[in-house]
């Protein structure tokens, strides 16, 4: 169901995704070599089990928070419960977990790995408010990263400058003159590195039936906070730009294979200044 003005928190759809990069920095491997570098949706990852090398269930991924760059800087994992009620929810920083790419030869499958037990899991910083105010207190950034030995953050962060994946699921689009341009289907990332790479627009259609979906590169979307802990999302675009951007398959994003077609997404206009190459080694 599509958010008007802002979104708000909200499960997400899985599809699936297994589209290498039409790029020649495609073939990249993923950590311990299992396959090549995937453009995996974010709709995939929400849901998906988060295991550990005794191939146990430790918890789910609720979310991905990414910054101001696209770069996803903690994978937000619910732990416990029952039918999500009572799940301790844990940010485990990126450079702490992978994302893994199985194929059972009839559907894609995505899981994430962290060599820990769910005890222990359970056992790191809490998330305990609805506003994560916690990203703002190095004390807490700094006991959560040790936690996990991690060292991809090492700072408080600036709430402002982070975006919650599950928030902006299908988020309305803001464009030029307030606009609604469409909706936010899904965010394509690598799923080797976790940086946003497309953003996948939906727009027409009834309940989901004849949508079109398009993709523009990530890094032309805006994002804002609004109130009661939403978040406003903007493209300086029209709805006939929109319309104009490559028209993509939602079940498999195959068209992303062709290099011309990718060109053609970059090429959409409101490239940010200084703007990085959206295919990460």
């Amino acid at each position: 169901m599509k958010m008007l003005m802002t979104a708000v928190m909200a499960g997400a759809i899985c599809s699936c995704l297994s589209v290498t990069y039409a790029d020649d920095n495609a073939g990249k491997t993923v950590a311990e070599g299992q396959g090549k570098a995937y453009l995996v949706s974010s709709n995939k990852l929400m849901g998906a089990s988060i295991v550990n090398n005794e191939a146990e269930n430790i918890g789910t991924v609720d979310s991905l928070l990414l910054n101001e760059r696209g770069d996803a800087i903690y994978v937000v994992a619910g732990v416990g419960g029952v039918a999500g009620v009572g799940r301790t929810m844990i940010a485990v920083p990126v450079d702490a977990i992978r994302v893994q790419h199985l194929d059972d030869d009839s559907n894609a499958q995505w899981q994430l790995r962290l060599n820990m037990s769910q005890e222990k899991l359970s056992k790191a910083p809490p998330i305990t408010t609805d506003d994560r105010h916690e990203f703002k207190d190095e004390n807490w950034v700094k006991s959560n990263a040790e936690y996990f030995n991690s060292s991809s953050v090492k700072a408080k962060h600036n709430l402002n400058e982070i975006t919650c994946v599950k928030t902006v699921t299908d988020a309305d689009i803001h464009g030029k003159g307030d606009e609604s341009v469409g909706h936010l289907d899904a965010i394509l990332l690598n799923s080797k590195t976790l940086h946003a790479v497309y953003a996948i627009i939906g727009d027409g259609g009834t309940l989901g039936v004849n949508e079109k979906y398009f993709a523009i590169p990530f890094d032309r979307l805006r994002f804002t906070p609004g109130e009661d802990q939403t978040t406003v999302v903007s493209l300086p675009a029209s709805k006939v730009a929109v319309h104009a951007a490559p028209q993509v398959t939602p079940e498999d994003y195959q068209e992303l294979k062709d290099k011309a077609v990718l060109s053609r997404i970059e090429e959409f206009e409101g490239r940010r200044e200084a703007s990085k190459p959206v295919i990460k080694d």
